[in-house]
């Protein structure tokens, strides 16, 4: 199943596209449409024994209450296993095939969670390389400042250990993730407060703490088609401050981050000096290379107000005032 929204059509389309391959392990493909612009008459989309599911939503719900809707659809059919996409994840061939191979031999098939290789994730390529997750503890938004001076000090290279088949992690993104149906039976569903942003972390840690396996499965790969926006700003490292980056997108992402720090007992001194430095950093870097400082201090004070709204679980939509 997978959610789409906006002008995403010729997307969604080749994420479905690519599941023909796979025809006789599908039994029904779910799609919520968050007001997207989806053409039902699509012949990609029609290819199939039987239709897709079209979920309508009359306004953009958010991924939390996205992907709640279909995963609660979901239970509704017959299959065992419920395969999550974004509208831009690119199946690579035989990972559909690969997956179920896996978890079907798995020693606990329902308890076991798996998720493909992301191309183009730095995050889990190394996970692969090195045989574990090595997101630092206490990071803020994947950045760990005790991590990134021990790497310009003593100039360390990460350690390989050679690509390994099944890599654990601490949770999982929604895009490529496999599960039995007891896991929505055990765990519910999404958290639809999150709205954006860290909803699908959440979801897989509370499954993590029921029992489930979440694991890496590094011969089923996925590619993202459509650029992600933190993944470009991310690289030029202002993207919290920067006027490229979306207020709304800003507030959720903050938030929800220190919504989870705080949930997972993550939080501490090391947690807000990741956080000071890195908010610290991208302000400097946005006025350097934007050059509005007004426009900074809105933004700062807009990262406080959802820093704020995290440590008060204070979760929902954001209405901007």
């Amino acid at each position: 199943m997978t959610v789409t929204y906006g002008r995403r059509a010729h997307l969604l389309e080749r994420t479905i596209s690519a599941l023909a391959q796979s025809r006789e392990l599908i039994d029904a493909i779910i799609i919520v449409n968050n007001l997207g612009e989806i053409d039902k008459t699509s012949k990609t989309l029609e290819q199939f024994i039987e239709k897709p599911i079209i979920l309508d939503l009359k306004r953009n719900t958010g991924s939390a209450n996205g992907f709640a809707v279909g995963i609660d659809r979901a239970l509704q059919e017959k299959s065992d296993y419920i395969l999550l996409l974004d509208d831009d994840n690119l199946l690579l061939e035989g990972s559909i095939e690969r997956l179920i191979e896996i978890i079907s031999s798995a020693r606990d098939p329902i308890h076991t969670v798996l998720t493909c290789l992301r191309r183009g994730r730095r995050e889990y390529a190394d996970a692969a390389e090195q045989g574990k997750y090595g997101v630092p503890k206490n990071a803020f938004l994947g950045f760990s400042l005790l991590s990134k001076s021990r790497d310009i000090l003593w100039n360390r290279k990460q350690s390989k250990a050679g690509k390994k088949l099944l890599v654990p992690l601490p949770s999982a993104p929604y895009g490529g993730t496999l599960f039995h149906r007891q896991l929505a039976l055990d765990v519910g569903l999404p958290d639809k407060d999150f709205f954006l942003y860290f909803d699908d972390k959440d979801y897989f840690l509370r499954a993590k703490e029921v029992g489930f396996d979440v694991l890496l499965v590094t011969e089923a790969q996925i590619e993202d088609i459509d650029t992600s926006w933190n993944r470009v700003m991310r690289r030029e490292g202002h993207y919290l401050t920067s006027k490229f980056t979306s207020e709304e997108k800003v507030y959720y992402v903050v938030r929800n981050s220190v919504f989870l720090a705080n949930k997972y007992k993550e939080k501490g001194i090391l947690f807000w000096i990741n956080a000071v430095t890195l908010i610290s950093i991208s302000a400097i870097k946005t006025i350097m290379r934007e050059g509005n400082i007004l426009a900074t201090a809105k933004r700062l004070k807009l990262i406080s107000t959802a820093i704020k709204a995290g440590k008060g679980r204070d979760l929902g939509e954001w209405r901007k005032n």
